[in-house]
């Protein structure tokens, strides 16, 4: 993640539970912040969003994922969007 932060990635990484690690924080630092969802958690949501905009294209998946409450880790802690 930080090296692809360094490269100009800006994309919100999103990821299920088995992602963010002791190991994973101290390599990606501050470019690793984003979701993290348990992985049933995930489908659900990816579900709903799809649903909701009636399409699987990610431009009508984000405009419907921001209109539902996520929390995001954030300075070491989970705050809501």
């Amino acid at each position: 993640m930080r090296q692809a932060r360094e490269q100009g990635l800006t994309a919100t990484l999103i990821s299920d539970s088995a992602l963010p690690t002791p190991e994973f924080w101290a390599i990606a630092g501050a470019s690793g912040e984003g979701f993290t969802l348990q992985a049933y958690a995930t489908i659900q949501l990816y579900a709903q969003a799809a649903e909701a905009a009636k399409s699987i294209k990610l431009p009508d998946l984000i405009k419907a994922l921001q209109s539902t409450m996520v929390w995001q880790w954030h300075d070491g802690k989970y705050a809501e969007l």
